[in-house]
């Protein structure tokens, strides 16, 4: 019984005690907040440039240019509601990131 107590504190509770995780939330959802806005940054300009580039290739980025502008509005948009939305109702990062 201890042996699997032990597994499910630690996949569950990240090794702490209930107490110490529940406490830990909104550390860990603010945390989660600036990595969702950050990679989601990261992305929308690396789709951007994708992008961009396309219109200038003549080879396999040519081919994928409505691929990269459909990537860069969900990115974009994902940005939008990390932005806006989110900082609203942090536990909703708790369940999506």
């Amino acid at each position: 019984m201890k042996y699997t107590h032990k597994i499910k504190k630690l996949f569950i509770n990240a090794g702490l005690e209930k107490e110490e995780y529940r406490k830990m939330i909104p550390i860990i959802s603010e945390a989660n907040m600036l990595l969702l806005s950050v990679f989601s940054q990261l992305a929308v300009v690396m789709f951007i440039l994708l992008f961009v580039a396309s219109f200038f290739s003549a080879g396999f980025a040519s081919v994928n240019t409505d691929t990269y502008l459909t990537f860069a509005i969900i990115m974009l948009g994902i940005l939008l509601c990390a932005r806006f939305l989110l900082p609203k109702k942090l536990g909703l990062v708790m369940v999506f990131v």
